[in-house]
């Protein structure tokens, strides 16, 4: 397994936040990232992990796509609307991140 914080050694960021769930907006900013070779995208919180169930899995599986469509790792914070319940029932790897997908980690807090 790869660690998304340092193996990657990106040289650019690009800071997103607030996307709520909303699959379009982060369809666009994943795009928007891999079409200027911008290899991690950092979202800032809200990002919509909600209730489990169809609709977060459908936006998970959809972020999921676009990033490995445009060879972007997502690297998230948690906002105040995320299903903490279910966040937190994930568990941490080696490298102290919540893998949520292939291409998907949340960073707990403290990060």
């Amino acid at each position: 397994m790869t660690n998304p914080l340092t193996d990657t050694a990106p040289d650019r960021v690009l800071a997103a936040g607030d996307w709520h769930g909303n699959t379009h907006r982060a369809y666009g900013v994943i795009q928007a990232a891999g079409m200027r070779d911008i290899p991690v995208v950092l979202q800032l919180g809200d990002f919509g992990f909600w209730t489990p169930g169809s609709g977060t899995d459908q936006y998970l599986d959809t972020v999921e796509k676009a990033c490995a469509e445009f060879d972007v790792t997502l690297l998230w914070i948690d906002g105040n609307h995320e299903c903490f319940p279910a966040l937190y029932s994930l568990p941490l790897n080696e490298f102290g991140l919540r893998p949520v997908r292939e291409h998907i980690h949340h960073l707990p807090r403290g990060f």
